[in-house]
Parts: structure tokens; sequence; C-alpha cells
């Protein structure tokens, strides 16, 4: 069975796909960070049809709301403005 959190390394060299892993109605992908390495890249959201971006600064999460999704559901796309970063993908019934 899929888990709802996962993740990846995303920059800005490409749209990467958010794919939905599990049955939610909504996810939220933002940089893994903590109190000891603060956030450092702003995201660049696009919906699943590619219309975007949306400027999403440091420290906010994308969110993709528009469910429900299936799992490998793409929800949409997401990119760095400058650099590469590890993000977090956190899926959920709730909205």
């Amino acid at each position: 069975m899929s888990q709802p959190f996962s993740t990846y390394a995303i920059d800005n060299t490409k749209l990467y796909a958010v794919i939905a892993n599990t049955y939610c109605r909504r996810v939220v992908v933002q940089e893994n960070y903590d109190s000891a390495n603060p956030p450092t890249a702003d995201l660049e959201q696009y919906n699943p049809d590619g219309s975007g971006p949306v400027l999403i600064p440091k420290g906010t999460p994308a969110v993709f709301s528009k469910g429900p999704y299936t799992p490998g559901t793409q929800v949409g796309s997401i990119e760095t403005v400058s650099g590469s970063i590890t993000v977090q993908q956190i899926e959920s019934m709730e909205v």
C-alpha cells in the first residue's frame, strides 16, 4: 500500500509532476526543512493542464486541493525558481 507521505528532490531545470500516491482530496508539497535548516527556495506551482505558474514563497506549501484524486493521478507540477531542494509531499482526505 502506498504511503501518504514522500520526499523527493526537485530543481529549476524542468517541471516535476506531482502524482498522488493514495486516494486523497488534498496534496501539499513543501520544502523539507526544520529549525536547523530553514527553507531556501521559492516554488512555482502549475495546474494539471500546465497553466500557471503561481509563485509560492519559500517556506510556504504548494497546495493542490481540487480532488478527489486516485493513485497515479497527476495533480499538478512544481519546480524551484532557482537551485535544488528536497520537498515533502503530504496527502490527506481533509481539505
